[in-house]
């Protein structure tokens, strides 16, 4: 477990990751731990599929990560405090103080097109129904940018941009 973090009853749902101490910018958190899960096929094709295992970790189009405690607890928010570089690096798109809540905007780890699910986060700026990275805005892709795993990077341009 990264000396960075800890968990802890959440405000937005459940469980959640917080920081320990303050954090900067662009600041390694830690790596999200668990086993790796692979699915043959590139794309899920049916709402009910791309629901299956709803707290994996996505850095791909047909591979997730099964989160192990305090990961399994990373919750979404519209208005995130971290992304993932890589596949597994968890990083600050803000400062942080102590006893903040680290989480992401669930959007940049499903690339699957059926994926949704209603949103309570309670940011001001909630978009009520987070769908997978191909529905994402310009403006909020280049937000979080490079803070996206690398595959699914790939697949919004290549999604929102076809040759």
């Amino acid at each position: 477990m990264s000396s960075k973090i800890y968990s802890e009853k959440s405000k937005i749902h459940g469980m959640g990751i917080f920081a320990k101490r303050d954090l900067t910018k662009g600041e390694f958190v830690a790596y999200i731990k668990g086993n790796t899960s692979t699915v043959k096929r590139q794309l899920l094709h049916t709402p009910e599929e791309a629901l299956m295992n709803q707290d994996w970790v996505g850095f791909s189009m047909s591979c997730w990560i099964d989160p192990e405690i305090p990961f399994k607890y990373l919750n979404h928010s519209c208005e995130p405090s971290c992304g993932i570089k890589g596949k597994k690096g968890l990083y600050t798109l803000k400062a942080l103080k102590a006893g903040d809540e680290i989480a992401i905007d669930y959007s940049i780890v499903e690339g699957n097109p059926h994926w949704k699910m209603d949103c309570t986060c309670g940011a001001k700026k909630c978009r009520k129904v987070i769908k997978s990275i191909a529905f994402l805005s310009v403006t909020t892709f280049k937000k979080y940018y490079p803070l996206i795993p690398t595959a699914l990077r790939n697949f919004y341009i290549k999604y929102n941009h076809p040759s």
